[in-house]
């Protein structure tokens, strides 16, 4: 049985980072493997442990994000990393859908409309949970919708 294709590419992604020791090296090669799969748009970075919002969680630690840029100051401008729905939901689950989640509130889907006017319509956000309180996510972002499982 063949492997399928987001499978295999995430074997090439994972032996191309073995060596990588600064986040900008990974970040630039978590994009080119979110390209193959027509994602243009990621953002990585460590949250807060309880907040549950963009914020470093030790001295060095930086959100990175190639998010049109025009959104990336909205967002900052507006505080959006407070009521983003993504981080919310997604610091417990991915791949929920969170636009139609009864629990999202009138200003998280506010955030996606705005979002979704700069381009950002469909994604997925993962959660990653390290030691202790350590948590971090990335998310991935396509015009149209994500296509990982051909």
């Amino acid at each position: 049985m063949e492997l399928p294709r987001i499978a295999v590419e995430l074997d090439l992604f994972l032996e191309m980072t073995d060596d990588i020791a600064q986040s900008e090296q990974l970040f630039e090669r978590m994009s080119a493997f979110a390209l193959k799969f027509d994602c243009p748009w990621i953002a990585y970075g460590p949250l807060a442990s309880k907040q549950g919002v963009f914020k470093p969680n030790r001295e060095g630690s930086v959100v990175m994000w190639n998010y049109p840029a025009e959104w990336q100051e909205r967002y900052s401008r507006m505080g959006y990393a407070k009521i983003d729905p993504l981080i919310k939901k997604d610091r417990k689950e991915a791949g929920s859908e969170v636009y139609t989640d009864e629990s999202i509130t009138e200003d998280g889907r506010r955030v996606l409309d705005e979002a979704a006017t700069f381009g950002l319509r469909s994604g997925v956000t993962v959660p990653l949970h390290g030691p202790g309180d350590s948590f971090r996510f990335v998310s991935f972002c396509s015009i149209l919708g994500l296509r990982i499982a051909e």
